[in-house]
C-alpha cells in the first residue's frame, strides 16, 4: 500500500487535505463587482462528469455587511462566461467544469447546502477586509452550483470573490 508521503514524493499527486488527491484539472477564478446596497451577484459553477473540490472561497471587500450562500441544482440560462485559470503550472489544464458564469437568468436557485455566512463590520472604515468562507466542499458531477454574494451596508462597494478548485481523486 502506498502511503500519502510516498505518493507526494513520487510526484504523482498532491493531497487536498480531505482524503482526496488532485492530479491536474485545478483552476482559479476571480469575480470583481461593484455592488449597490441590497444587490447581489451569483457565480454559477457547472461541473462535468467528475467530482470537484472547491477550496474555501475568499472575498475581499470594504463592505461592512456581506452575506454568502451556496446552492446546489441551480437552473439558469445565459450569463457572462468567467475565465478559469490553470492553477497547476506543472500540468496541462484539464477541465473539471463545463462552465463558469455570472449575470445569468436564474429560474430556480436550487437548494441551499451550507449555512449562510454573514460578515458584519465597520462600514465607515473604508478599509478592505479579506474573509474565507468556510471549509472545502465536494461538488457532485454534472451539477450546477451557485455561490451568491449579497451586499447590504448602505453604500456602493467593490466586492472581489476568488474560488479555487480541483478534480477529486480518492486515495
Amino acid at each position: 500500500m502506498t502511503t500519502r508521503n510516498e505518493l507526494l514524493l513520487k510526484g504523482g499527486a498532491a493531497t487536498g487535505g480531505i482524503g482526496a488527491t488532485y492530479t491536474g484539472g485545478t483552476f482559479l477564478v476571480g469575480v470583481n463587482k461593484l455592488l449597490s446596497s441590497g444587490s447581489s451577484f451569483e457565480l454559477i459553477i457547472s461541473t462535468n462528469g467528475e467530482q470537484l473540490v472547491m477550496d474555501s472561497p475568499i472575498v475581499n471587500s470594504n463592505s461592512g455587511d456581506l452575506t454568502f450562500n451556496l446552492y446546489e441544482d441551480t437552473v439558469f440560462t445565459g450569463g457572462t462566461p468567467v475565465t478559469a485559470y490553470n492553477n497547476d503550472r506543472n500540468s496541462d489544464f484539464v477541465a473539471v467544469i463545463t462552465g463558469l458564469v455570472v449575470d445569468a437568468t436564474i429560474s430556480d436557485i436550487g437548494t441551499q447546502i451550507q449555512p449562510t455566512v454573514n460578515t458584519v463590520g465597520d462600514n465607515n472604515s473604508g478599509a478592505a477586509r479579506t474573509f474565507a468562507l468556510g471549509y472545502p466542499t465536494i461538488f457532485k458531477p454534472n451539477t450546477n452550483y451557485t455561490l451568491q454574494v449579497i451586499h447590504n451596508d448602505g453604500q456602493n462597494r467593490q466586492v472581489n470573490l476568488y474560488v479555487s478548485a480541483f478534480r477529486r481523486r480518492d486515495l
